[in-house]
């Protein structure tokens, strides 16, 4: 359907730059055409792109064109050169190459190389496996794939070079010095070769422009936004009228409202599926909502004061809870069945951070205290102290490293495993919230000092790694309560006092 629709829209495509935008949204959808064998589509997709570029004016961008189009042709042979070889044994090697080279798809590939009579493959695919947790063997990782991509050609050197991207990004947050400078250089290099952020988080594009503001979004401020896993939703949460709000990110326009609670909104959070919305207010529930018709599913409790923040943990099925009865809770989505109780903190809990696989969350307490908890065990991790309360808090998505926001207007990184503090990024104004981008190399920053124009009233951009304020990003005019960015790392939504979300985008 959507091939369908893209080659509709270029007949209608009459200027260079529709031409260029049109051409990189179709080359970005191939990439889910070839993830699932739909030869039809991707044919369908780049007979699209050629007619689009070649109104673009654009020899680089044709020649870009060219190259993914032989690789499309080179997919669609390999595929059927292999079908035959599935599921037999003996053919470890050819399989294993198959899923890996041609279609990126290392989590099934890789267990076959492993097993394969290619020396080098399997040696390779054995020491990924292991996942190392250090950075200097992940980079040593990372390079012997880049090697080996370079040995390669068309699809199976940008399916090695995919490997290499993964494992430098993972290794480029803990980086230090000359190491961090060369491996940053090979990370913006290989990110250029995957359109619409397939090769992993896009560590090649930098956040820096305001690219839609949506005025009047709640009365009386927006205080908290988050966003779908395909950065076409944002649900919201206003700190006065009590609402829920399910935005088209693209269009700016509004798709429902949620009514029901009777306190501001201090969290939200949409489901991987995009079938549920959950909110955590004041009014102390926490309630979960069909976003298709808007209806109230059902509450999470108990809770005994008010509900600070709230995440669905990795695959959807589970809800994390933070509550100023200083407890974490884990909910079963599909029942509401409290599963998990965990107390450690002895005033409110302001907030809470989760990493990217659901592994560890972070909290930040009135206590003054930031903890670290394995959510397996329910056991704390580790303890960092602030001076005073502890406003927001976010975690690395490895969960190595933990941000905190206080009331004394100084934000801190810590190390986990060492406990080690490694950077104080200064505040002139309150900070009402921070995330981590997806790639853990940027910390964004929120707050102001709710005096309408004031250039306090802004996100601020920070370099995980050295501490440094890279930039800011400025358009709100009161408080900025409300943070949140995509799982792609190219979108970042703010809500602020200002009653506006805004989204803000690579210029």
């Amino acid at each position: 359907m959507k091939s369908s629709i893209y080659a509709q829209a270029e007949k209608g495509v009459n200027n260079k730059d529709d031409a260029i935008n049109l051409t990189e949204a179709v080359l970005g959808l191939v990439e889910d055409a070839l993830a699932v064998d739909n030869f039809k589509a991707a044919a369908m997709l780049m007979a699209t792109a050629q007619a689009a570029v070649g109104k673009s004016e654009s020899i680089k961008l044709a020649s870009k064109v060219e190259k993914r189009n032989k690789e499309v042709e080179d997919a669609r042979k390999a595929f059927d050169a292999i079908k035959p070889l599935l599921n037999k044994e003996g053919k470890e090697l050819e399989v294993g190459k198959y899923y890996c080279f041609t279609k990126g798809n290392y989590e099934k590939g890789l267990p076959l190389l492993a097993k394969s009579s290619d020396k080098t493959l399997k040696d390779l695919a054995g020491r990924d496996l292991a996942t190392p947790k250090e950075s200097r063997p992940q980079v040593v990782l990372g390079d012997d794939w880049y090697k080996l991509g370079e040995e390669q050609k068309g699809l199976a050197q940008r399916q090695t070079f995919r490997r290499a991207y993964h494992w430098y990004a993972t290794a480029l947050p803990k980086l230090t010095g000359l190491t961090r400078t060369r491996i940053e250089e090979r990370v913006n290099e290989l990110a250029k070769l995957f359109p619409g952020g397939t090769g992993g988080p896009s560590l090649g594009v930098e956040i820096t422009a305001e690219i839609k503001m949506i005025p009047n979004a709640h009365n009386g401020g927006v205080q908290s936004v988050a966003i779908s896993n395909d950065s076409k939703w944002i649900l919201s949460g206003g700190s006065s009228d009590n609402r829920l709000t399910l935005w088209d990110a693209t269009s700016g326009q509004k798709i429902r409202d949620f009514f029901g609670h009777n306190g501001s909104i201090h969290g939200v959070g949409i489901s991987p599926d995009k079938k549920f919305g959950v909110s955590a207010s004041t009014d102390s529930t926490c309630r979960l909502w069909n976003l298709e018709t808007g209806q109230e599913v059902r509450r999470f409790a108990p809770h005994n004061d008010w509900v600070r923040g709230v995440y669905f943990l990795p695959g959807g099925a589970k809800v994390l809870t933070a509550c100023d009865d200083k407890n974490l809770r884990i909910f079963d989505v599909n029942n509401g069945q409290l599963l998990q109780t965990i107390p450690g903190h002895t005033k409110y809990v302001n907030g809470v951070g989760l990493s990217k696989d659901g592994k560890r969350a972070v909290t930040g307490s009135d206590d003054f205290s930031v903890r670290v908890w394995n959510l397996e065990t329910g056991q704390q991790v580790q303890t960092f102290n602030h001076l005073k309360n502890v406003q927001h808090v976010a975690i690395s998505p490895d969960g190595r490293r933990v941000v905190a926001a206080s009331t004394d207007r100084v934000v801190k990184i810590w190390d986990v495993d060492s406990g080690k503090a490694l950077y104080e990024l200064p505040h002139t104004g309150s900070v009402m919230r921070l995330v981590i981008s997806p790639d853990g190399r940027r910390v964004y920053t929120a707050g102001g000092t709710g005096n309408p124009g004031d250039t306090n009233n802004q996100i601020r951009v920070w370099d995980m790694g050295s501490g440094k304020e890279l930039r800011q990003l400025t358009g709100h005019t009161n408080f900025v309560r409300a943070l949140a960015v995509s799982t792609d790392g190219r979108l970042l939504v703010s809500g602020g006092s200002d009653n506006s979300i805004r989204e803000w985008g690579a210029k």
